[in-house]
């Protein structure tokens, strides 16, 4: 049963490193847009 929790909770580490990782995309992405830059179609 240990096992499984650490296995949730590394996975939801996982997931919060993903989210952040997203979060600062989308506000490099948001800079580029916002500054004429947007040189690359998604």
């Amino acid at each position: 049963m240990i096992e499984v929790y650490n296995v949730l909770l590394y996975t939801n580490l996982l997931w919060d490193c993903v989210d952040f990782v997203n979060e600062r995309i989308n506000v490099e992405m948001q800079i580029r847009k916002n500054a004429g830059l947007s040189t690359f179609v998604s």
